[in-house]
Formats: structure tokens, C-alpha cells, sequence
């Protein structure tokens, strides 16, 4: 981990003509204010490390997920399989190297076609900032019931951050990723969208608090028959069940070194009426600004997810609201960061469609929910956002690939 600001810690200066004991307490910022001394962490309160002639600081970094966009080349389709994340994240800090697994989960569907996954992600490294990243499993975000009943499970979960040696004073949690997968069906259902969240629940102590939450509505097409040769006659035509996991990543800061502020969330519709192959214009319909106002002065900022959720409405002119998918997408974008104010000011981008040769209207609501994070290092840096790519033919369900970054 990074070192910590709030510890007392012994440092031998080494002089040309002399060597003295120096005992001091010195918060992150006085670290800074004094680059000469480098606080090194220690496994105890009583023992003694040695300063190096020249300035060095335990660093960490991460990858920050910033959403995901899954398309259809021909056809829209049910809702199967479908997920985003970054794994197996490392930190070299020798070379500044952040490495990490890109994984896309996508079923193609029933009929013939290719899927474009894309994720995108924010390489960051700080001295200040300190990173945890775990998983709530399937075995727990599991769900169901009868098709066209929304249904939604919450997981708790209790982090020691004593165990895990995460010894800071400001805590958050944010999504690293997710995946989504029909457990009943293969083909999957026809959906009226799905929510995930991770949402912070306090703190006692060195014990971190937190809810996982999958919601998930699938409903019939308004042009299915009553007898549809791909559903069959099975009871998995009139009931359902969805696993979900949900990748998270823990984040954390000190008073001294910066500022975490918990936001509400960017809500706001798409009604659209459909025609063939139409496609709605992003720009117009689902890119929105919004901002989160932090504390003044700590110089640099990050905004992070920490849940989205899509729910079509009701449509009059249908009586199954059910939708096939072939566009979706949710991401964050152009951070404006004041550091006067303490205000950020970015983009969410929300965006659904089902463009095809007989699609139907729909009406969607959307949400995301953000959190700033504020610091005050001089080491830290990030790059802008960036979209990793891949792509899944008919039969195949996941892609990966391994990516890195190393800082200057």
C-alpha cells in the first residue's frame, strides 16, 4: 500500500560530515513540503527506517472503469449474456506500469452476428491514493420470477480494511465492471433493462460497509407469437432467473491529502418512435452534463461510476413493452474540474436503441450514479479516458485481452 500521512515514523539522515537522529510527525502534505525526507511505511510504531539521499514515495496504481458500450453488426437481440470489466489489475511500481485483464462477456443471440464490445477505462497512479479491488460473486446476485416481473437482489458486504492493510480515513467504493447472464434460457429474454450498483453503507472503525444490487426486468416482445418456436413449450417461457457479478474497486484517501464526495445521480428519458432501421442520434438524446461540487483547493479530481440502470416504460401502442437490444451504452466523459471551487463538471452518456427491420417505439429512463474523488499529490497523474475494443462472433460469449500503460 502507499504510505500513510497520519503515522509517526523515525528517519535517519544520512550527511556528508554527519549522521543524526531525526524523530518527526508529519502529515502527507508536510511530506511534500519537505521532499528531502521520504516517510517509508513500517510494520510497527517503534521501528526505524532508513531516508534515501534522494526522494522516493510508495505509489500506487489502477485502472478506472468508466463504462461500456455493446453493439450488434445486423440484428438486435435478447438480452443472454453481457458484461464489462477489468481484471487481474497490477501495479509495477519499478517501471510505473499499470497491467490489467480487458473482459467482455456477450452472447451473439439466435440468429447469425457479430457483437463489437468496447469498455473504457482511465489509467491513474498516485502517492496519495490507495486502491483495493474485489468482486461480489453470482452465488449471491442471483435472481428471478415470472417474465414481465421485475425482480432485484442486494447483497451486503463488510470489508476489514485492517486485513487488507487499506488504513485510510476516506473510503468509497466504485464499479470495476459487471456481467449479466440468463440462467433459464440460453437465448436469454427480451428485456425491459436491468440496473447495477455498488452503494457505499458507512463505516464503523476499521469495518467498510457496502450494497451490491442487481435489478433486472425481462418481458415478451410485443410481437411474440403464443407460441414461439425458440421459447418452446417450457416453463422457462414463463419464468426466469439471472445471475449477475459485480466487480468493485475500493478507493482511499486521507483528510490531509483529499476529498471523497459521495453524488446523487444523472436521471433523464429517451422516448423515441421507431421505424425501420432507424437509429436515434446519441448526441441529442442521451449525452447530458452533470457535476458533483467537492471541497476547494486539492488540485487535481477523478469522477468514477459507482451503479447505472435503463428501464423502458410503458409503450400505449404495445401490450408487451419487451425489447430485442442492439445498442447500449453507458459511460463518462469530458471531466471539467475547477480547483477553486472544488466544483467537477462532466458528461454521462446513456443510450439504448433496438434499430432494425421491424423495431418498436420505446421510452427509456436512465441513471447513473458518481462519485468524486479530490487530491492533493504532486505524483499524481492520470490519462484521459480511453475505449478498449474487441469483438465476438455467433458462438463465442466472452473476449479478453490483456492491456497496460506505463507513466512517464
Amino acid at each position: 500500500m502507499g504510505f500513510t500521512g497520519r503515522r509517526v515514523v523515525a528517519c535517519v539522515v544520512v550527511a556528508v560530515t554527519a549522521t543524526f537522529l531525526l524523530t518527526s510527525s508529519l502529515s502527507a502534505k508536510s511530506f511534500y513540503r519537505y521532499p528531502a525526507m521520504s516517510i517509508l511505511k513500517r510494520p510497527n510504531h517503534h521501528s526505524v527506517a532508513v531516508a534515501p539521499l534522494f526522494p522516493q514515495s510508495s505509489q500506487e496504481g489502477t485502472i478506472l472503469w468508466s463504462g461500456f458500450r455493446h453493439t450488434w453488426d445486423d440484428h438486435p437481440h435478447r438480452l443472454s449474456q453481457l458484461g464489462s470489466a477489468f481484471k487481474s489489475i497490477d501495479y509495477h511500481e519499478g517501471s510505473s506500469t499499470v497491467g490489467a485483464r480487458h473482459s467482455a462477456r456477450f452472447r451473439v443471440g439466435a440468429v447469425n452476428d457479430t457483437g463489437y464490445v468496447r469498455s473504457k477505462g482511465q489509467y491513474v497512479k498516485s502517492a496519495a491514493l490507495g486502491f483495493h479491488h474485489g468482486s461480489v460473486t453470482s452465488s449471491c446476485l442471483e435472481t428471478g420470477g415470472r417474465v414481465g416481473e421485475e425482480a432485484v437482489v442486494r447483497c451486503h458486504r463488510s470489508i476489514d480494511l485492517g486485513a487488507i492493510d487499506f488504513d485510510y480515513d476516506q473510503v468509497t467504493v466504485v464499479l470495476r465492471g459487471f456481467e449479466v447472464h440468463s440462467t433459464s434460457y440460453d437465448t436469454g429474454y427480451n428485456t425491459r433493462g436491468f440496473t447495477v450498483r455498488v452503494i457505499p453503507d458507512g463505516r464503523e472503525g476499521d469495518r467498510y460497509y457496502f450494497d451490491a444490487l442487481f435489478k433486472v426486468h425481462p418481458e415478451h416482445s410485443p410481437d411474440r407469437p403464443l407460441i414461439d418456436d425458440r421459447c418452446g413449450n417450457g416453463s422457462h417461457c414463463q419464468y426466469y432467473s439471472y445471475r449477475a457479478k459485480i466487480y468493485y474497486t475500493l478507493v482511499g484517501v486521507n483528510d490531509d491529502d483529499g476529498n471523497i464526495e459521495e453524488s446523487g445521480y444523472n436521471s433523464y428519458g429517451q422516448y423515441v418512435r421507431m421505424s425501420p432501421f432507424k437509429i436515434p442520434s446519441l448526441a441529442s438524446s442521451s449525452s447530458r452534463w452533470d457535476s458533483i461540487q467537492g471541497e476547494p483547493d486539492f488540485r487535481r479530481a477523478l469522477v468514477a461510476m459507482q451503479g447505472f440502470s435503463w428501464h423502458l416504460g410503458a409503450w400505449g401502442r404495445t401490450r408487451k413493452d419487451g425489447r430485442y437490444i442492439r445498442d447500449l451504452r453507458f459511460d463518462i466523459s469530458s471531466l471539467d474540474y475547477d480547483r477553486a471551487s472544488g466544483q467537477a463538471r462532466f458528461k454521462t452518456n446513456m443510450y439504448f436503441h433496438n434499430s432494425g427491420a421491424w423495431p418498436y417505439g420505446f421510452n427509456a429512463n436512465y441513471k447513473m450514479w458518481t462519485t468524486l474523488i479530490q487530491v492533493d499529490d504532486p505524483h499524481f497523474k492520470k490519462t484521459s479516458r480511453r475505449w478498449f475494443s474487441g469483438e465476438i462472433g455467433r458462438g463465442g460469449t466472452t473476449f479478453s485481452e490483456d492491456v497496460d500503460h506505463t507513466f512517464d
